[in-house]
């Protein structure tokens, strides 16, 4: 994933290039401060990614990541394996940096 948020234009605070992604505690993340957070759960659309984040966050965590802004991206289509729809999955992530919801990205919580 880093060499796709690169792809994006951005930086990734909490991986490297060419390592896998790893899972996080809420408060780890919070604590990369992050100008974004992008969420993209393998083999997961928008509407179920949802449903599992709201599940595992807690409110202090929720208060926190909402002024890093929260995308959600779809995993399934755009991350989850090689192929074209991969640079549709960065120009998505671009989007998220700027701000502009696309099909298959919507924002977790609106700021």
């Amino acid at each position: 994933m880093p060499e796709l948020v690169t792809a994006a234009g951005g930086t990734d605070v909490g991986a490297t290039d060419g390592t896998r992604s790893v899972t996080r505690p809420w408060d780890q993340i919070a604590a990369l401060e992050p100008s974004h957070v992008l969420v993209m759960l393998c083999e997961f659309d928008v509407s179920r990614a949802r449903i599992e984040l709201w599940a595992s966050s807690d409110p202090g965590a929720r208060a926190t990541l909402a002024s890093a802004g929260v995308w959600i991206l779809d995993g399934n289509a755009y991350t989850s394996g090689a192929g074209p729809r991969v640079m549709n999955g960065a120009e998505r992530i671009r989007a998220a940096f700027e701000g502009q919801p696309l099909e298959g990205l919507e924002p977790w919580l609106e700021r």
